[in-house]
């Protein structure tokens, strides 16, 4: 793999929907834009909300940094709030203008200014279709934007490490070690390494254990990881 990519993180759409439990077809979306036809059978265009950070042109499926993976969290927060789409890409614009940031939801500023934001940016787009009540903005943030910020570790205001397991940091997603790949924080080892060894091993912790030399915890942490990501 390119070295150039150290500290970038590279993720496939699948391996993003995977890891955010979301849609792969939705990142694909979100990211490269889409075609559909209206109701008249003629075909439309929507734009991508932004472009990935990585261009690597021999993929076919879009490629996501790790600041791109993020985006995609908080796209998917906003979404699970209820917010319509055009709602979430009008904010979104304006977020980039404010904060002169192409990936602005997952900034540290945005964790204090983003409440501001989508309050003045609901005012100019709400109309009767709006499903979020301008009321309710502060509990869009405190039930499910706000929740996302705290397991994220910044550096100048990006994120730069993320716990994706919440009140357990054993697994930690770092983009400056193993391409971003999640791995058990203390040993730098990748989660899927641990539990493809453990598959071979006939299901055996302790001998992934005694293989790699880690206490069992933590083998035990990096095959429930990879079980939840795979859904088992």
């Amino acid at each position: 793999m390119n070295d150039n990519l150290l500290g970038i993180g590279l993720y496939t759409s699948l391996e993003a929907g995977k890891l955010l439990k979301t849609s792969s077809i939705n990142i694909s979306r979100w990211l490269k834009g889409y075609k559909y036809k209206d109701n008249e059978g003629e075909d439309r265009w929507v734009d991508a909300i932004w472009r990935p950070e990585l261009d690597l042109g021999y993929h076919e499926q879009v490629q996501l940094s790790f600041r791109d993976l993020m985006e995609v969290r908080f796209i998917d927060s906003f979404r699970t709030a209820g917010l319509p789409m055009q709602t979430i890409r009008t904010l979104y614009d304006r977020a980039k203008v404010i904060m002169d940031d192409t990936r602005p939801f997952s900034t540290a500023e945005f964790r204090t200014d983003g409440k501001t934001i989508f309050y003045e940016v609901s005012n100019e787009i709400r109309d009767e279709n709006d499903v979020i009540d301008l009321r309710d903005y502060q509990l869009v943030f405190k039930k499910f934007i706000e929740p996302t910020f705290k397991d994220i570790e910044y550096k100048k205001g990006v994120p730069v490490k993320w716990w994706p397991q919440k009140h357990d940091k054993s697994v930690v997603i770092d983009p400056a070690r193993s391409f971003g790949q999640p791995i058990i924080d203390s040993f730098s080892i990748p989660t899927s390494t641990l539990y493809n060894v453990y598959l071979a091993e006939d299901e055996s912790y302790k001998n992934v254990a005694d293989i790699y030399e880690i206490p069992l915890p933590f083998v035990k942490k990096a095959v429930s990881f990879e079980k939840y990501l795979s859904g088992i």
